[in-house]
């Protein structure tokens, strides 16, 4: 990623991060910006009744403006089936992955070189996968399905992008996967409000929750920050154990709910976000203050974050009573929101930790 880039992606999340709660918080309908459409495997997949529902609604003018909205009709109709599949992301299907399994995710895909030529019809990308099972896994696809030249050369840089594959090869070294389609994510869609339709630019950030925003927990928000030794030695001295008793037991006693473990690390809650009960998952897997929370650290805890994602909670937390590495952030979100069903997420750091225990005088 260039300086330019990582400067606009910096300053799009400050712009998220000082919008209001009531906004911040709103649940607008995730749609994708198809930058490669195979209608031929979309409509084979899903079989003739799917096919009939989708032509049916069709356009049936040969203009652009018709096969344009014609292939964001597939593309909705495809997100809907996946919901009523309950299709998994690729972390959770590489815990056990086979041929014709489905995937549709948020993943990075490695820039390539190998279809630079005209006459190239089938080329592949690398995802860069922060998961346990290490084997490369490679998007093998048609190059005339790209909907512009313009979207074809962009598969030479590397990008983010929402991925809905099938699973055509799994060996011991190596899996292949072919896309129905991959693009960008948007919340320019006929399902949105014109409220949500502004919003759109914020697309790839949406659906991260902040932990102030969590009603609980909002008697943080005004403590001011001491310096990192500070909380560091407050939080080692506390214990991680207690940090994360302390907490849960904020969510606990002000609502009333009761707080169930699923996991020895993981505790399923209800939460008050914007007046409502929504249910919470919230990880710890009790690693000591001093340390940094890593991609390793969760992967080791036996697929932590795959757990995570596989309580059906509506909020998806990682608390540690620590440093939280960077990659855990772009990881959550991937784990946390599918496209097709996009739920919230939220990180809380030692100092998060800190303001709210502090706040509460539970310190």
């Amino acid at each position: 990623m260039s300086l330019e880039t990582q400067f606009e992606k910096n300053l799009f999340y400050e712009k998220y991060k000082q919008m209001g709660p009531e906004s911040r918080n709103t649940n607008p309908y995730l749609h994708i910006e198809p930058s490669y459409l195979n209608i031929a495997k979309c409509l084979r997949i899903f079989g003739s009744v799917f096919k009939e529902f989708y032509m049916a609604r069709t356009v049936k003018e040969q203009t652009e403006l018709a096969q344009i909205f014609n292939n964001h009709l597939l593309v909705t109709y495809v997100m809907d089936a996946f919901r009523d599949r309950n299709v998994s992301t690729l972390g959770e299907t590489l815990v056990n992955p086979n041929v014709a399994d489905l995937f549709f995710s948020i993943e990075t895909l490695k820039g390539s070189k190998n279809f630079s030529e005209a006459n190239e019809r089938i080329a592949r990308n690398i995802l860069i996968s922060p998961w346990a099972d290490r084997r490369p896994v490679y998007i093998q696809y048609e190059t005339y399905n790209f909907l512009s030249s313009l979207e074809r050369e962009q598969f030479t840089k590397t990008q983010n992008l929402a991925i809905a594959c099938q699973i055509d090869v799994v060996k011991n070294h190596y899996i292949i996967a072919a896309p129905l389609f991959m693009g960008t994510l948007t919340f320019d869609h006929f399902r949105n409000d014109e409220d949500s339709l502004t919003l759109s630019e914020f697309a790839p950030l949406w659906f991260e929750t902040l932990p102030f925003d969590i009603m609980e927990f909002q008697v943080g928000a005004e403590i001011p920050s001491p310096e990192a030794k500070t909380i560091k030695a407050a939080m080692v001295q506390e214990g991680t154990k207690k940090v994360y008793t302390k907490m849960l037991s904020l969510l606990t006693k002000t609502n009333g709910s009761k707080c169930k473990f699923i996991f020895a690390d993981i505790a399923c809650v209800e939460a008050n976000l914007l007046g409502k009960r929504s249910k919470t998952a919230i990880l710890n897997v009790n690693l000591d203050a001093e340390k940094t929370l890593t991609m390793s650290t969760l992967n080791q805890a036996e697929n932590a974050l795959i757990r995570l994602a596989q309580t059906g909670a509506d909020l998806l937390i990682i608390q540690h009573s620590g440093p939280i590495e960077v990659e855990i952030n772009k990881t959550l979100k991937t784990i946390a929101t599918p496209p097709h069903n996009p739920r919230r997420f939220c990180l809380i750091d030692g100092n998060f930790s800190w303001k709210i225990l502090n706040g509460a005088g539970l310190l």
